[in-house]
């Protein structure tokens, strides 16, 4: 390993490590209030370094599919949850659609490379869950021009929330696969599920809590 890999290695783990920290904080504040800011603010910063290092490690390094893959859904899910909270009075434009377009590309290529046995290093679990999670992302970023007055009314910060956890759990799998090696692919999909399983929770407290404010208007 040469030394500005290693100094590229380096970062990313340090940066993955501190925003594994401040994500927890941000999951367990109230949301909007001061200390989530916070936490939202250093995980924002930390999560932009853990993403550049790792598109450098794709671009310039040697890595699998597998690396590649993740880094795309690390990728979509944070700067998709980032923009819903950007563009919350208005509502998603053509800048979010090609983003999401170009995903879907990328995901199509993915595929092409999963199916045809080409890494032996990306198991298919890892695989597929990686892929349709961001296209499921993506199919529904897709979908907001079509429902842009409700999604600004109603529904844009449950769809920051939704993106921020996928976006910490992709962190996370990343991690686990990478340091828990022996155990994969498990170690790897893990996280994905209790994020999936969190993200449900949080839906279901969304849709539980608009019900109230319905019922008390």
């Amino acid at each position: 390993m040469g030394i500005w890999q290693l100094l590229n290695v380096s970062t990313h783990i340090f940066a993955g490590s501190l925003i594994l920290l401040l994500g927890v904080g941000s999951l367990l504040t109230e949301k909007g209030s001061s200390r989530h800011k916070w936490f939202g603010r250093y995980f924002l910063w930390g999560y932009s370094v853990v993403l550049f290092s790792a598109i450098i490690g794709v671009m310039f390094f040697r890595s699998p599919p597998a690396l590649a893959a993740v880094t795309l859904a690390a990728t979509y899910g944070f700067v998709s949850g980032y923009r819903s909270l950007r563009m919350k009075h208005y509502g998603p434009g053509a800048l979010d659609q090609s983003f999401a377009l170009i995903a879907l590309a990328l995901c199509g290529y993915f595929m092409t490379v999963l199916h045809s046995g080409g890494s032996s290093s990306w198991p298919p679990a890892m695989g597929y869950s990686t892929i349709s999670i961001v296209s499921t992302y993506a199919l529904y970023d897709v979908s907001r021009v079509l429902w842009r007055k409700k999604w600004v009314k109603s529904v844009w910060p449950i769809d920051h929330g939704v993106k921020m956890v996928g976006a910490y759990f992709a962190a996370a799998s990343a991690a686990s696969g990478n340091i828990l090696r022996d155990f994969q692919p498990w170690s790897q999909v893990m996280p994905s599920v209790i994020g999936t399983v969190i993200t449900l929770w949080l839906v279901y407290r969304y849709i539980a809590k608009r019900r109230v404010i319905a019922r008390l208007a």
